[in-house]
């Protein structure tokens, strides 16, 4: 019987020891986390930047385009004129590697939700751009922007394209 109480109160100093490691282990973890969590990649102490889905999407002459197209870390262009691909594979929206230029032919909104890069929308000056605004909408993270007057208006501004060969 002696024995049993010995035995059952290693038991329980053993528990209580994982317990206490268990503890400590989370608490620093989560310290740890907590720390890095919020220090801001400057190095700044201003806490986490906090993602707000973009609720609206701006129509942007091709010059306000092509600023923002040079001033932002990330933009997706979506190229959607006609839904047809014989447009990309003329001419189409030229600029560094900075960006991905996609051409798509059937809305795929949710290949883009919870994006936080810009994204842009080219079409050929009608709704097709419009269209995929609003299905973007409240699903993405960046600015949401379509270029009035789409390809052409870009064009005639003197604006870089590409061609497919380039």
């Amino acid at each position: 019987m002696n024995e049993e109480k010995q035995t059952n109160s290693k038991n329980k100093k053993i528990l209580v020891f994982i317990i206490i490691a268990i503890v400590a282990i989370s608490t620093s973890a989560t310290i740890g986390f907590t720390y890095f969590y919020w220090i801001a990649e400057d190095g700044s102490n201003e806490g986490p930047i906090e993602l707000v889905l973009t609720s609206t999407y701006s129509a942007l002459s091709p010059v306000e385009t092509y600023d923002l197209i040079n001033s932002s870390e990330q933009v997706i262009i979506i190229d959607v004129r006609s839904r047809c691909p014989c447009n990309w594979d003329t001419e189409h929206i030229g600029l560094e590697d900075n960006f991905r230029a996609l051409k798509r032919t059937e809305p795929e909104f949710s290949e883009f939700f919870n994006e936080t890069s810009d994204i842009i929308i080219c079409d050929n000056g009608g709704t097709t751009a419009i269209e995929w605004c609003e299905g973007l909408v409240n699903h993405t993270y960046g600015k949401i922007c379509l270029i009035t007057g789409g390809f052409d208006s870009w064009k005639n501004n003197g604006l870089p394209t590409l061609s497919p060969e380039e």
